[in-house]
């Protein structure tokens, strides 16, 4: 959430923007507004992302890593 809450409020003046959040059980998604909440990982290609940064568990990057490869820079 301290991610989030610096990208939304200092990210634009760096060039950056958030486009989504996924969140495997979606409980950490409830503070969000809808429009950054991502229902599914297979919906990846939809957004256009350059870049995809992964900060839960390690887990994910070796479940998810390859296919997010597939479509944007992963770190």
């Amino acid at each position: 959430q301290f991610l989030v809450s610096q990208l939304l409020s200092h990210g634009p003046a760096l060039g950056l923007s958030l486009s989504f959040v996924w969140s495997r059980s979606g409980g950490a998604l409830g503070a969000l507004p809808p429009h950054l909440h991502l229902p599914d990982l297979s919906h990846l290609p939809r957004t256009g992302v350059d870049l995809v940064v992964e900060v839960a568990h390690p887990c994910l990057a070796q479940e998810h890593g390859e296919d997010i490869l597939r479509h944007a820079d992963f770190m």
